[in-house]
C-alpha cells in the first residue's frame, strides 16, 4: 500500500456505505419534500412579519391589525397541525393578542365618539 490512498479499501473488500446514508438507487421516502408528511419539510413561520403587522395597525392602518389576526389564526393551525415550523408560536400568539387588543382599543373609541356624537346632538347642537 505504499503510496496509495490510505482511505481507500483493499481490493476484495465489498463497498460499504456509511449507517444512516442513503445507497445510490434508492427512491426518496414517502413524502419527501411534502409540507406535513413524515421526512418533508416545515413552512418557515411568519412570527416577525406578524408582529411588525400588528404594530404598524396602532401606528398606520388597522387593516394591518385585520390582516395579521387573520393570519396569525391560521399559521397557529398550520403549527399545531405540523405544517408550520413551530419556533415562531410565541411571536405568532403575541401578534395575535396586539392585533386583538386594538380591535378592542378601537372598538372603545368609536362607540365613545358615536355617545358623544348623539349627546351633542340631542342637546341642540353646539352652540
Amino acid at each position: 500500500m505504499a503510496g496509495g490512498n490510505p482511505y481507500q479499501q483493499p481490493q476484495g473488500y465489498p463497498q460499504q456505505q456509511p449507517q444512516g446514508y442513503p445507497q445510490q438507487g434508492y427512491q426518496q421516502p414517502y413524502g419527501q419534500g411534502q409540507p406535513g408528511m413524515p421526512g418533508g419539510y416545515l413552512k418557515p413561520h411568519r412570527g416577525t412579519m406578524l408582529i411588525v403587522f400588528s404594530i404598524l395597525s396602532w401606528f398606520v392602518c388597522i387593516i394591518f391589525g385585520i390582516i395579521a389576526y387573520i393570519m396569525s389564526g391560521t399559521d397557529m393551525q398550520e403549527m399545531q397541525s405540523g405544517q408550520m415550523d413551530p419556533s415562531g408560536m410565541g411571536l405568532t400568539k403575541a401578534a395575535r393578542l396586539i392585533s386583538l387588543i386594538h380591535f378592542i382599543f378601537f372598538g372603545v373609541i368609536m362607540l365613545l365618539y358615536v355617545v358623544l356624537f348623539v349627546v351633542i346632538g340631542a342637546s341642540g347642537g353646539m352652540r
